[in-house]
């Protein structure tokens, strides 16, 4: 489990401080090319002669990372090509960018009739939709209705129009599942679902079964924003950075083991213009990039529901954010914004 006793100070620079005797040298994503596989020397530790062995592919439009403790590096190889494929194959059912996809088929087809839809599918949209009304809608899979038309790469996003043209078709109740059927019905032509906030995570979830099945002990993965923490690292809790927003130098420090940390940021997706910031956290409220938070990092068991809470917590802000994280037993969550300054749920402050 994580430590949770930190000492609140409201300061990036001084919790920096604080924690200074962490391993800052240990990145959560490792400079390795591409689909590279290699081994990493070890600290004289326990395990220590164990070697550790890094692959990483790009996958659900970001770099999906593996590092794991195995002695057999042929064994470690397969176990990280694996985990690959189960994402590669997450990805081909769960992407809107995908037009075979099954989320595309149900964006095309699903207002027309009850779609037969995979189990995990249909688990994973039944989670979603408890998490919209945990949220009271701030965590919406429809946003997607919206968000299809911004475009991050090209500087792209719809005029005001558009966005008050298809605002009224942003609800998480147009979806209709059936349990026994395992069914979907989107009540509402216009509704296109996007699975953005919360698939990233279920993958990681379904890769820590992979490492759990071949017995590994100790290993990091990590897609994007979300990552788990397993075992320890020769010995040692795994330490994980959190960055300042903007300069990205100042960092909390967290010493973490068994447990999913996931980020969301209007700095991984964004463009600028006219000094606006434009970015891919869509408040389903508005249709627009939402505004009152800048990072949220979420700490607890599950990588699906740490993956969904900080996407949750991003739209709602601070008040409401730590209001709600509050209420969840295990989860944890801190604010940071771009002066240093963070916020800390209930479950990170020192008593």
């Amino acid at each position: 489990m994580y430590f949770k006793k930190l000492h609140v100070c409201f300061n990036v620079n001084n919790i920096f401080k604080i924690l200074a005797f962490c391993y800052l040298s240990l990145p959560l994503v490792l400079g390795v090319p591409t689909s590279s596989f290699a081994a990493e020397h070890s600290h004289p530790d326990s395990n220590s002669e164990i070697p550790w062995f890094y692959a990483e592919q790009g996958i659900m439009g970001t770099v999906v990372s593996v590092k794991l403790q195995h002695p057999d590096k042929k064994i470690a190889q397969k176990i990280s090509q694996d985990i690959f494929a189960l994402m590669w194959d997450i990805n081909n059912e769960m992407s809107n960018f995908e037009p075979d996809s099954l989320l595309s088929k149900i964006n095309q087809h699903a207002h027309k009739h009850p779609l037969k839809i995979t189990d995990r599918l249909f688990g994973i949209i039944k989670k979603s939709l408890y998490y919209s009304d945990v949220s009271h809608g701030a965590f919406d899979i429809t946003v997607g209705t919206i968000g299809k038309f911004y475009d991050y790469r090209k500087k792209q996003r719809p005029q005001e129009n558009l966005i008050r043209k298809n605002l009224k078709y942003i609800s998480y109740k147009n979806i209709k599942l059936d349990d026994k059927e395992k069914t979907i019905y989107l009540t509402n032509e216009h509704a296109s679902i996007d699975l953005g906030g919360i698939a990233k995570g279920y993958a990681i979830s379904q890769a820590l079964k992979i490492l759990q099945q071949n017995a590994i002990k100790n290993a990091y993965i990590t897609a994007g924003g979300d990552s788990y923490a397993l075992g320890s690292k020769n010995g040692r809790p795994w330490y994980i950075a959190i960055k300042n927003p903007r300069d990205g130098k100042n960092n909390i420090i967290l010493p973490v083991s068994g447990v999913a940390i996931s980020t969301s940021g209007d700095y991984e997706r964004f463009f600028i213009e006219d000094n606006i910031r434009y970015h891919h956290i869509i408040n389903p409220a508005t249709g627009h990039s939402a505004t009152k938070s800048v990072s949220v990092t979420v700490i607890g068991p599950s990588p699906e529901d740490t993956d969904a809470l900080s996407t949750t917590l991003f739209v709602l802000g601070e008040k409401k954010g730590i209001e709600l994280i509050n209420t969840i037993d295990g989860y944890d969550a801190i604010y940071v914004y771009p002066d240093g300054k963070m916020s800390f749920s209930n479950g990170l402050k020192r008593e």
